[in-house]
């Protein structure tokens, strides 16, 4: 008895699973497994404008540059060479002397020897003219003379200046510390007397370096030389 029913149970176990109408085999079929999306591709940046952004960041680099080299008064981090200045009477260890203590007389003793240099080449030029055409040289003589007058002010008071740092460096030299009192007392007239002194003759060779200077070419370059027209 307790056989059968044993016999019962495992065919009852046993039962198959109901087979699968047609109609939900051809629906699994049909069914395609789910594939992932394929990712947006990014829009391509354009070389053309990458190329232009590149340019104007390099031209804006240049010109902040540029405002920092010729707008900051003072400088920093500037090391020291020799130049050739044969219209400054000083002594090359004087020169040196003004670029470590006051660096606003050193380069207005560089651009008063540039300025020198100028006014001797156009003397020289209209001297040449008064030659070729002696029957009109009261126009050349007078010309002439506008421009001897103001070399002859301008080495006058830069002799003065010049005098000035010659005996602010000998008292240095012999005692430093009353030689920076002294050099704190005085360098700031020092630098504005020669900026002084120079400002006719700027005026004055201005005149021949609108026709003579040559703007650089490129543009990076010819940003600079534009903003320093500009602003100096």
């Amino acid at each position: 008895m307790f056989g059968k029913k044993k016999k019962k149970a495992e065919k009852a176990d046993s039962v198959p699973e109901p087979k699968k109408s047609a109609k939900a085999k051809r629906k699994a079929k049909n069914e395609a497994p789910e594939t992932p999306a394929k990712p947006k591709k990014k829009p391509r940046f354009p070389l053309k404008k990458a190329f232009l952004i590149v340019t104007l960041l390099a031209v804006l680099a240049s010109a902040g540059f540029a405002g920092y080299t010729f707008f900051t008064k003072k400088e920093t981090g500037r090391t020291y060479a020799a130049q050739d200045l044969p219209h400054v009477t000083l002594p090359q260890e004087m020169v040196r002397f003004s670029f470590k203590n006051i660096p606003d007389l050193y380069d207005a003793l560089v651009l008063f020897n540039k300025e020198i240099t100028l006014l001797d080449r156009e003397i020289q030029r209209i001297e040449e003219i008064g030659a070729t055409y002696p029957d009109q040289s009261a126009i050349a003589d007078k010309e002439k003379k506008i421009w001897q007058d103001a070399r002859r002010k301008s080495v006058q008071s830069f002799a003065k200046i010049e005098k000035s740092v010659k005996a602010l460096y000998v008292t240095f030299q012999v005692n430093p510390e009353s030689g920076r009192t002294r050099m704190e007392q005085e360098k700031t007239e020092l630098a504005t007397s020669a900026n002084k002194a120079l400002e006719p003759v700027i005026a004055l060779t201005d005149r021949i370096k609108a026709t003579t200077e040559e703007v650089p070419r490129g543009l990076v370059k010819g940003t600079i030389h534009k903003l320093k027209k500009k602003f100096m």
